[in-house]
């Protein structure tokens, strides 16, 4: 076991994992790593604190502008010979793009509209992106009290697996409404953000905690193309629709295949469809787990 986990287990006896955000804490990626590298446990108890607590720490500059463009151009050299197609979870599963269409939202047990491309480390890395977001992925993973790569030569019939998400939510529609993320394969969600309301990426909108009063509390404002941001999994959070006046809310005219909108990356560590029971919610209604077998 390491200091990490045990830094975990011994706040976790004192109090539960937190439900609403309780502010920010901001710090530079390259300082993140070096004290991690350091086995700074003063560092690490003062960051586990903080998020148990219901912070979101925002780790600045943790990808290149670089990095951020050649992803969003692969990206879209990748939608040019993949089609819209669901695939489960299962092994050999490739990666895929998904475009979750107001009226396909109506499947899934968190309401949600974007455009996703998913990616497996088990695939051939189309887009080139697995090195540099493993790297950072890591460094969290090792905070969490998780070996440095755990997860990451894993397939599904080894039933939890990495998987990387990079979705675009468009102007007018894309959202995702108020939710909790499972935490039984890692405590934390991490977002990279690949747009910013600074930049004029989107002018309203966007990314929010919702805080112990019931108040939505939009975060765009602190975010720059390339932050990484890492909170517990059970904050309540969601995605307000991005420059509703732009839009039809329908989104009947909107041309998918030009990447408009907000982009980020989710990485998380989910269940395969090779289990029958798959976590793969906490619905914010209902404080309870939802177990599906095809999501």
């Amino acid at each position: 076991m390491t200091f990490y986990k045990k830094i975990w287990d011994i706040k976790l006896n004192q109090q539960d994992m937190p439900k609403f955000y309780k502010g920010i804490t901001k710090i530079d990626f390259m300082n993140f790593k070096k004290e991690l590298d350091n086995d700074n446990e003063d560092f690490a108890k003062k960051m586990i604190h903080d998020l148990i607590d219901g912070k979101l720490i925002l780790i600045k500059s943790a990808f290149s502008d670089d990095f951020v463009s050649n992803l969003k151009r692969n990206v879209k050299k990748f939608w040019k010979t993949t089609p819209d197609k669901f695939h489960k979870i299962l092994e050999g599963c490739p990666d895929f793009r998904r475009i979750r269409t107001p009226e396909r939202a109506k499947n899934y047990s968190i309401g949600a509209v974007f455009d996703c491309t998913y990616f497996f480390p088990w695939n051939s890395d189309p887009c080139k992106i697995n090195s540099q977001i493993f790297y950072r992925w890591s460094y969290i993973k090792k905070l969490m009290g998780l070996k440095f790569d755990e997860y990451q030569k894993n397939t599904p019939k080894d039933i939890k697996v990495d998987r990387m998400q990079v979705c675009i939510y468009p102007p007018g529609a894309g959202e995702l409404e108020t939710h909790s993320d499972p935490y039984h394969n890692q405590r934390l969600a991490i977002s990279c953000y690949l747009s910013s309301l600074k930049c004029g990426d989107f002018s309203s909108g966007g990314f929010y905690c919702v805080d112990e009063d019931g108040n939505k509390i939009n975060l765009e404002k602190e975010i720059d193309v390339g932050d990484l941001g890492i909170f517990c999994a059970t904050v309540k959070h969601g995605v307000t629709a991005i420059d509703l006046e732009k839009s039809s809310k329908d989104l009947k005219n909107h041309d998918w295949d030009k990447g408009i909108g907000r982009w980020f990356i989710g990485m998380g560590t989910v269940d395969s469809n090779e289990t029958k029971n798959r976590i793969t919610s906490i619905s914010s209604k209902k404080e309870q787990f939802k177990y599906l077998s095809n999501n």
